[in-house]
């Protein structure tokens, strides 16, 4: 292994490891640690991981492994977040319970309904603030979102991500 695939985490919060467990200071998770093939230990306020078998298949998806173990750690730590805006007139969304529900120009309402580890906060009436702890869901609900309008470049209308930028195209001239 390389030694620029060894990164760490810096560690902002109070981690208690025990009996392989992880336990986050004023955080209702653990991880279990048994069944994951690595190393780990803490050394001045960062985590570092190393695979514990060294073979061909650890060493082709070691980084996205650690990766994905890095995410789980920071998503705990501080949640991901990410803004949406409408861009258009009579656009909206309303948020009822765990469902969401957008006008976006269609002569029906679109329904989305939130997943349980994800947490959305209405704004105003066009923009939404999406957080969650995992990253990969995140990133498949915002993009179900964006999925029902695409962000129209002519028109300058639809839904993206708050710092998205796209310019706007001119029509064709006579």
């Amino acid at each position: 292994m390389s030694k620029k695939a060894i990164k760490y985490l810096n560690i902002l919060t109070k981690i208690f490891i025990n009996n392989n467990f992880f336990f986050f200071l004023n955080k209702k998770f653990f991880l279990n640690l048994f069944n994951l093939n690595f190393y780990y230990f803490i050394l001045k306020k960062k985590l570092f991981i190393f695979p514990r078998i060294k073979n061909k298949f650890t060493k082709e998806n070691w980084c996205t492994y650690r990766t994905l173990i890095f995410n789980l750690f920071i998503g705990i730590i501080k949640k991901f977040s990410k803004k949406i805006i409408l861009k258009g007139i009579e656009y909206k969304i309303i948020k009822k319970n765990e469902k969401l529900f957008f006008f976006i120009g269609y002569s029906h309402k679109k329904l989305i309904i939130i997943p349980k580890n994800i947490s959305v906060k209405l704004i105003n009436d066009k923009t939404i603030l999406i957080r969650s702890t995992d990253k990969i869901s995140l990133g498949i609900f915002c993009n179900k979102i964006i999925f029902l309008r695409k962000y129209n470049l002519y028109k300058d209308k639809g839904i993206k991500f708050f710092n998205e930028r796209k310019k706007i195209k001119e029509r064709k001239k006579k």
